[in-house]
């Protein structure tokens, strides 16, 4: 892939393959490591904005894929790993998690960078994403499952909730799964989770965690 460089960032490549952290940045970071559905390999991150940035990826359905720490590339003379790739269905986007405010001069510098090599370029605060932390960290609970359950056929199940909820017999997850015998009721926690996570079922996260008593509705 050629890359147009420019005199303030230059790489020799920008094939998104995650640049792996080192023992050294584990250490000295605040390292997390997960398994996703739209990410190829196991996620690295050097905090924890990065690993709920991740889980709310996971519940954005124009988000296809992504990869963390895509790639290398000097800015300003000095190195740079960008925290994010995203992949939708019509563009390509890079994204960095900002701790306060964005340098400008190198904000311009990977705007136009990335806009001449086909990607759109963001930078996101932590600011933003601790608004959306208890959401995040909900996503993380139904990723867990579905990554851990990939081989499971839930069609049936995904078909009872789907016409439960347009019916209005299912109103809330607590109309799914069983507290008193959850391991009874696990396909359809499943399946819902799945319908969640393809965009076909909103739970409504705002105000509260995933619970017993998270409304659902089809989209």
């Amino acid at each position: 892939m050629f890359v147009r460089n420019s005199n303030d960032v230059q790489s020799h490549s920008l094939e998104i393959n995650q640049i792996t952290v080192t023992q050294k940045i584990k250490t000295a970071s605040n390292y997390y490591s997960k398994r996703f559905i739209k990410c190829r390999q196991i996620a690295e991150f050097t905090d924890y904005y990065g690993l709920i940035f991740a889980a709310l990826l996971e519940s954005n359905s124009n988000c296809v894929s992504f990869t963390p720490r895509p790639f290398r590339l000097r800015v300003l003379g000095r190195p740079y790993i960008p925290d994010f790739c995203l992949v939708g269905n019509r563009e390509r986007e890079i994204v960095d998690i900002a701790n306060g405010f964005a340098n400008k001069q190198i904000n311009e510098s990977l705007t136009n960078f990335f806009n001449n090599n086909g990607f759109k370029y963001s930078v996101i605060t932590t600011n933003s994403l601790k608004a959306e932390q208890q959401k995040a960290e909900s996503w993380l609970q139904v990723v867990s499952l579905l990554v851990t359950t990939r081989d499971f056929n839930s069609h049936f199940e995904e078909e009872v909730i789907l016409n439960g909820i347009s019916s209005g017999k299912i109103e809330n997850l607590g109309d799914i799964v069983d507290v008193g015998d959850r391991n009874g009721t696990l396909a359809y926690e499943i399946a819902l989770f799945r319908l969640m996570h393809g965009g076909f079922v909103i739970a409504n996260l705002d105000n509260s965690p995933l619970n017993y008593n998270t409304e659902l509705s089809s989209c």
